[in-house]
């Protein structure tokens, strides 16, 4: 007994103090989960070195790593490369035997939207309805159709149908909606049933090459198969279609698998290094060539972690409206890596520290420091690899285009409020559910585009400072018309004997004037006119029908003048394309004739030899390559126009972007042909009055690039000009050009016995191009058929011409191969 209570006596001393040390090595341990948690939670990894507490590689010089040391590190830290032609790894030992489906950065922070469950808004009806009574053209459908055979299959027996990076027949399975809108059911079936059927689009383990660099193009993997596979199965209700369109999102989902969730459209799917932001040299359009897609299929799936994806890329460009020499215009590179290097001055001062600052490697195989953002930044330096594999860094000019590099960035934005039953995805904290569902939405991890918190904790934005859909197509509509718009000096009309117009290309460059705290920003048009700016136009009217009906005044207004703009711009394509019977240069330099009378803005032959001959276009000067800092009184142009205070505002953390107020100025160095180098008195033939080098040209023409006969821009914008404003007109313009069209082929193909074979004039190749099948042809096809079949009401029409939406009614009838 006394033994016990001797026991008992120790155990009672001794009993609080193991409990208390066994509470310190537990928090202990805790404590140090907690901070791996935090780490991978950020996307973090504590350094380690093998001496000392200190990490010294902070306090190092950038160290170059051996290729065992980069396979090791990149583990930890991801790759911070510029594009994919300087990409460094490409040797034999750096790739991996198959490819690799683990996931580094599983999404974090998800936006738990259940976007097949939106509750549908009143729904707006887009296209015209002068059109219900409108009946097809049976005549010129059969002869579409006819074109479209013998072009198809001409695609079918090219010899390198498969000749690409997946080995699938991209061009082939691109066809797939136009076989089923054309009803030609027999080969539509052939390419499901014996090509769809029988290929892997979840993993191309077995197809990638392993003994060379392969990278996958996502935005034409995007555009050419899971659009066209997506939208067959939207008309065919072919469950096979569904179950393909799902695997493929799924690889493409992979590339998303980065440091910020932005995709790498070139993904190097055999590199064993494989931990990597995008590259940083990217066109923005890109970046969006799955979202309508991705939406669509989660609806149809029921499967969100497709629109979260879509999602996220539109957040990060809402972010970035503000981070461009013009406010929502976007340059046509832009940089989505999300990371800003660190310079050797700031390492110095210790912002390496900052529990934003992510360590990376660049393409150097050294060690960066880079901030992480949330937006779409700049591509400052442009480089590039000389004959002896060095590289070159040149200063990247901020050049604002419209075409393929940039107009699908806006049209899909546009395009997505249909496809969202008329909610905007810019204000998701907005959008209502169904009331038999228990989603609530203010309860879910909701990220707000414009403050970056949980929507539950926002509050009301003022509607002038919003971003949204509605207010970026206005304040761009507004830069369109009052920047970017000119009349050329041509000896062409429109009906209405106006002046056509058309859309420059403009070069910017900002500099910072300290005394008065603005930033200035130089403008420096060209003067140029790209076939693909015609489609651009559509985008114009399908805005201008969405937003029809807004209750502001002055935006009334502004709808009417665009939607009136954008007629004038598809005339004016038109009107180009019949001059050069049925092609269409891709670029052209001209005069403009912007300080003249719409009377005066004639072309005159002998007053445009006479500025040749006194050297007008030779020798001109150029801004400065470099963005700078300099003082009020150093003036560089023309003031156009300032901030608009009211004007919408994205939501920047930087202070100095915040207070600084950007003013707008057309160069004082602008002038037509001021980008040219070539052409001085010698260059033109002054009896002839053509030029001497280029004797093909117009005289009009400063410079004029290949011509492409088969390409869809002005069709496009026919078509929905037709279908949108309800205007005969655009029908009949759309027969003309179809039948100038026909006649140049008829005399550039035709060979013995009616066999010819179809290929894109100018380029030097004789594959047929994908968007003759997929666009062109398609396009005309609609533009004949009755207006009620696939109504712009119920689709919409993809950047790769392919339809998504919901039929209303289904064909009941057997379709029949027109074979």
């Amino acid at each position: 007994m006394a033994l016990h209570k001797s026991l008992f006596r120790r155990l009672k001393n001794v009993l609080p103090l193991s409990v208390t040390i066994s509470l310190l090595f537990y928090y202990t341990f805790r404590n140090e989960i907690d901070i791996l948690n935090s780490f991978a939670e950020t996307n973090h990894v504590p350094l380690t070195t093998g001496s000392g507490n200190v990490p010294d590689t902070f306090e190092k010089a950038p160290e170059t790593l051996s290729f065992e040391e980069l396979l090791d590190k990149n583990r930890f830290y991801p790759l911070l490369i510029p594009n994919k032609d300087i990409e460094p790894f490409v040797d034999t030992q750096h790739l991996l035997s198959e490819y690799s489906t683990s996931n580094l950065y599983p999404m974090r922070r998800k936006v738990e939207v259940p976007v097949h469950k939106i509750k549908d808004k009143t729904k707006l009806s887009i296209q015209s309805e002068r059109l219900e009574d409108e009946e097809g053209l049976p005549e010129m459908q059969e002869e579409v159709r006819s074109l479209f055979l013998k072009s198809f299959n001409q695609l079918r027996n090219q010899p390198d149908l498969y000749n690409n990076a997946l080995n699938w027949p991209l061009d082939l399975i691109d066809t797939l909606d136009t076989l089923y809108v054309m009803e030609l059911t027999d080969q539509f079936d052939d390419i499901v049933e014996n090509t769809i059927k029988k290929i892997n689009f979840k993993n191309p383990s077995i197809t990638v090459n392993t003994d060379k660099f392969t990278v996958i193009d996502i935005a034409e993997l995007s555009q050419k198969v899971l659009s066209s596979m997506l939208s067959a199965y939207e008309l065919s209700k072919s469950p096979i279609l569904l179950t393909k369109s799902a695997e493929v999102a799924d690889f493409i989902i992979k590339s998303f698998d980065t440091p910020n969730r932005l995709p790498k459209i070139d993904l190097p799917v055999n590199s064993k290094l494989q931990n990597r932001f995008p590259y940083r040299e990217i066109n923005p359009s890109k970046l969006t060539s799955m979202t309508l897609e991705f939406i669509k299929l989660s609806e149809l799936t029921k499967n969100d972690k497709y629109f979260n994806a879509a999602y996220h890329i539109y957040k990060t460009i809402a972010h970035s409206t503000d981070q461009f020499a013009i406010d929502f215009l976007f340059p046509n590179v832009v940089d989505p890596s999300g990371c800003e290097v660190l310079t050797p001055k700031e390492i110095d001062e210790g912002k390496h520290l900052k529990s934003n600052i992510l360590k990376s490697i660049d393409e150097n195989s050294q060690f960066v420091f880079c901030k992480e953002t949330d937006k779409l930044t700049r591509s400052v330096d442009k480089i590039t690899k000389d004959h002896n594999n060095l590289q070159k860094k040149n200063k990247r000019k901020q050049l604002i285009t419209f075409d393929k590099d940039t107009i699908p960035l806006y049209s899909n934005l546009i395009q997505m409020l249909p496809l969202l039953k008329h909610h905007d995805i810019l204000k998701l904290n907005d959008i209502a559910f169904e009331e038999d569902d228990d989603v609530d939405i203010s309860k879910r991890d909701v990220i707000d585009p414009i403050k970056n918190v949980d929507a539950s904790e926002t509050k009301t934005t003022p509607k002038e400072t919003e971003i949204s859909s509605r207010a970026l197509f206005m304040t761009l509509m507004r830069h369109v018309r009052d920047l970017m718009l000119y009349k050329p000096l041509v000896p062409l009309t429109l009906d209405n004997k106006m002046p056509l117009l058309f859309l420059t290309s403009m070069e910017t460059h900002t500099r910072y004037i300290p005394t008065s705290n603005e930033i200035e920003v130089e403008m420096l048009r060209y003067f140029d006119w790209k076939s693909e700016s015609c489609s651009f136009a559509s985008f114009m009217m399908l805005g201008s029908k969405l937003f029809a009906e807004d209750k502001d005044f002055e935006s009334q207004l502004l709808v009417k003048e665009i939607a009136q703009i954008a007629e004038g711009l598809t005339e004016s394509c038109y009107h180009m394309a019949m001059e050069f019977k049925g092609h269409l240069p891709s670029n052209v330099l001209l005069d403009p004739c912007s300080d003249k009378e719409p009377e005066e803005c004639i072309f005159d032959k002998n007053e445009k030899v006479q500025k040749v001959l006194a050297n007008y276009y030779s020798n001109q000067e150029t801004v400065a390559d470099l963005d700078e800092e300099v003082d009020e009184h150093n003036q560089v142009g023309v003031k156009v126009m300032a901030d608009d205070e009211k004007k919408p505002k994205s939501s920047s953390n930087e202070q100095s972007q915040q207070l600084s107020r950007r003013v707008m100025l057309f160069s004082k160095k602008e002038k037509s042909g001021h980008s040219l180098r070539n052409i001085n008195s010698n260059a033109i033939d002054a009896s002839s009055l053509t030029w001497k080098s280029h004797p093909d040209w117009p005289l009009w023409v400063n410079k004029l690039d290949n011509k492409r006969l088969l390409n869809p821009d002005v069709i496009h914008s026919i078509l929905h000009m037709y279908r949108l404003t309800g205007d005969k007109i655009w029908r009949e313009r759309g027969i003309l050009l179809y039948k100038e069209l026909i006649h140049t082929i008829e005399n550039k193909f035709a060979g013995p016995k009616g066999v010819w074979k179809l290929a894109e004039t100018d380029n030097g190749s004789e594959k047929i191009p994908h968007y003759w099948l997929s666009q062109t042809m398609k396009y005309y096809y609609l533009l004949f058929s009755k207006p009620s079949d696939f109504s712009l009401d119920n689709f919409i029409i993809t950047m790769g011409g392919h339809l998504l939406g919901e039929k209303i009614e289904e064909k009941k009838q057997q379709y029949v191969s027109k074979a």
